[in-house]
């Protein structure tokens, strides 16, 4: 299931919506998880 979630959130976050022409992006955030597992994610520490 947690398969599931993380292959829908990663399709998902590939579509955009179609952005005016001359529109340019002024930040971006990266966020990484180096060395997590998922149970600290999902099932607490």
């Amino acid at each position: 299931m947690v398969v599931s979630v993380l292959v829908g959130v990663a399709a998902f976050s590939l579509v955009q919506p179609a952005a005016p022409a001359g529109r340019r992006t002024e930040n971006v955030v990266l966020v990484t998880l180096d060395g997590v597992r998922t149970q600290e994610i999902f099932g607490g520490l």
